[in-house]
C-alpha cells in the first residue's frame, strides 16, 4: 500500500513540475513572440524613388562662365556610386552627362564626381573650360539610385538648357581687338588681321564680326580667339552693326547698308532710301533700324532686303539705337 501510496505521489510531484515548467516557457515564449511581433510591425522599407530638386547652372540661363562646374541636387541621400560620369574621352557614359550636340557627345571631365550635401548634391568639373557661347544641356539618367536602392523615377534631361558667355570683345584703333572670358575681369590682347581702326562688333550664330573704316570687316569662328580679313562690298567707313534673323546687317558713311545672310562670310550692298552718314544699327521684332544725320530713321521688315524711311520726331544728328521690352529707343545731339 505504501508502494503504491509512492508513486501516486511521485507522479503527482513529476505532473505539477511539468506544468511549471510549461507555464514558465509559455511566459517567455508569449513575450518574446510579442515583442518579434512588435519589431516587425514597426520596420518600413524606403520605396520612394528620388528626384532632381535643381541643377546648376539652371535651364535657359544664360552667360554662364566658361569655367563654371556643373551641379545637380536630389530630393535625398544617394547612392554615391551609382552618381557616375565620363573621365576619358567625349562619349556619352555615365548617370550624370552634359552635352553641346543633343548628346551625340558629352563633356569630358576631369575627375570623378565630388559630393556633398549629405551625398545629396552632386558636382562635375569640366576638363577643360567650355565652349563660349555655346548651349549646353544635362542629362541624368535613371542609373543612379538613392541609398536606398531606389532608380531615378525617370530620366532628368534639360529642355533649352544654358548658355555660356560669348565673352566680352572690345574693338577700336589700328585694328585693337581685346577679349576677356571671365566676365570682364580681364583682357587678353588677340592678334588682329588689320592695322585699321574698328568701330564695332556683333556676335550671332556663333560667330563675331567687327567692322571699321574704309568698310574693313574682320570675322572670328572661334569665339574671339582669332580673326580674319572679310571682303568687303564697300570702302565706305562702317559704323555700326547688328545680328537678327540670321543676318548681319552694317551701316556708315555715305548712306552705306551692307548685309550677309552667311554669318559674315560674304556681303552685299543695300540701297538706303537716303544719302545721309548712318550712325549705327539695331534689330529687334524681326525689324532692322538704323539712324543717322539729320535726325532720319530707316526701318527694314524682310532681313535688311530693303529699306524704308520711318517718320523722326528730330532733325538733331542721332548716334545711338537700341531695342528692349518691345521698344526701339535712339538717342542723339541736344539730348535727343
Amino acid at each position: 500500500m505504501e508502494d503504491k501510496m509512492d508513486k501516486i505521489l511521485h507522479i503527482l510531484l513529476v505532473f505539477l513540475f511539468s506544468l511549471t515548467i510549461i507555464s514558465c516557457g509559455s511566459d517567455d515564449g508569449g513575450s518574446s513572440a510579442s515583442t518579434d511581433n512588435t519589431s516587425s510591425s514597426s520596420t518600413t522599407t524606403d520605396t520612394t524613388a528620388p528626384t532632381v530638386s535643381s541643377i546648376s547652372p539652371i535651364d535657359s540661363q544664360r552667360w554662364i562662365s566658361i569655367s563654371d562646374n556643373i551641379s545637380v541636387t536630389f530630393s535625398e541621400a544617394m547612392d554615391t556610386t551609382s552618381v557616375t560620369t565620363n573621365t576619358s574621352n567625349t562619349s556619352c557614359s555615365g548617370s550624370f552627362q552634359v552635352s553641346s550636340d543633343n548628346f551625340s557627345s558629352c563633356v569630358k571631365m576631369s575627375s570623378s564626381i565630388s559630393s556633398s550635401n549629405s551625398d545629396k548634391t552632386f558636382i562635375l568639373d569640366p576638363y577643360e573650360d567650355l565652349s563660349l557661347g555655346t548651349t549646353y544641356k544635362i542629362k541624368v539618367t535613371t542609373e543612379v539610385k538613392d541609398s536606398a536602392g531606389n532608380s531615378l523615377g525617370s530620366q532628368y534631361q534639360t529642355g533649352n538648357g544654358f548658355k555660356t558667355l560669348v565673352g566680352i570683345i572690345l574693338v577700336g584703333y589700328n585694328g585693337a581687338i581685346y577679349r576677356s572670358t571671365n566676365n570682364g575681369l580681364s583682357f587678353d590682347s588677340v592678334n588682329s588681321p588689320t592695322s585699321i581702326g574698328l568701330h564695332a562688333v556683333k556676335f550671332g550664330n556663333g560667330n563675331i564680326v567687327a567692322v571699321g573704316q574704309q568698310g574693313t570687316i574682320v570675322r572670328s569662328t572661334d569665339s574671339g580667339s582669332s580673326f580674319h580679313n572679310v571682303t568687303s562690298s564697300t570702302s565706305n567707313k562702317l559704323n555700326g552693326i547688328t545680328f537678327g534673323n540670321n543676318t548681319f546687317v552694317a551701316v556708315g558713311q555715305s548712306a552705306s547698308i551692307v548685309r550677309s545672310t552667311d554669318n559674315g562670310s560674304t556681303w552685299d550692298n543695300v540701297t538706303s532710301p537716303h544719302n545721309q552718314n548712318f550712325s549705327t544699327v539695331a534689330f529687334g521684332n524681326s525689324t532692322f533700324v538704323a539712324v543717322s544725320g539729320s535726325g532720319k530713321i530707316i526701318k527694314s521688315t524682310d532681313n535688311g532686303s530693303s529699306w524704308d524711311n520711318a517718320t523722326s520726331p528730330t532733325s538733331n544728328y542721332l548716334h545711338g539705337v537700341t531695342f528692349g521690352n518691345n521698344t526701339f529707343v535712339a538717342v542723339g545731339d541736344n539730348g535727343t
